[in-house]
Parts: C-alpha cells; structure tokens; sequence
C-alpha cells in the first residue's frame, strides 16, 4: 500500500509538469513557471520532483510546435534545490541559469549556457 501510494505521488507530479508543458505548447506560450510541487505535505523526495522536472522537460521542452524559450522553476527557499539537481540538468544539455536575489538583485550561482546545435 505505501509503494502504491508513492507511486501515486510521483505520477501527480508528473501529470502536473505535463499538463503545463502541454498547455503551453496549445497557447503558444513562451515562458512558462514550474514550482516543486509535491513536496512538502506529499512527502516526495527532492530527487524525484527534479528527475519528474527532467523528464517533462525532454519530453515537451523542445516539441517540434512549442514556442517555449523559457523555463522558470520558482523556489522559495534555496534549500528548495540541490547540487545533483545541476548536475543532472548538464548531464542531459539542459541549459539554466541558477539565480539567488540577494538584497532585491540577481546573483547567478550556477549556470549552464545553451549550445548551438550541430547540424
């Protein structure tokens, strides 16, 4: 029953990153904001939220009719997200920009530029 029931919190996650991906490629969006839902009260794991973040993200992020240039994922706290998290966004070429304000202004903790495509 326990597994059944986390399975069941890591699917929600995922529909939910699907549905707004989806919803911005139907309404041509170009900036779309993604939080950590499923966390906190759900009980899920940093590690499955970001690899749910992932996912989508290859999936939908580069459709061939979505205008999306550019993903948000708004945290509140910067205990919200985790080094394997970065680590894991290059790993799949994922480019982002990590930025912390810090007295009302923008500081860039990590990044990861994107790369022009080969071809």
């Amino acid at each position: 029953m326990l597994q059944q029931k986390r399975k069941s919190k890591v699917f929600s996650h995922s529909v939910s990153n699907l549905g707004t991906y989806l919803g911005a490629i139907k309404n041509e969006r170009k900036h779309i904001y993604l939080t950590l839902i499923g966390g906190g009260v759900f009980g899920n794991r940093k590690s499955s939220i970001h690899e749910a973040i992932i996912k989508a993200h290859l999936r939908w992020g580069n459709n061939v009719e979505s205008k999306l240039e550019k993903v948000s994922l708004v945290l509140f706290s910067s205990s919200d997200i985790y080094e394997p998290f970065a680590r894991d966004l290059k790993a799949q070429g994922i480019p982002f920009k990590w930025i912390e304000y810090r007295d009302g202004q923008p500081v860039v903790i990590l990044s990861n530029p994107a790369t022009p495509k080969q071809g």
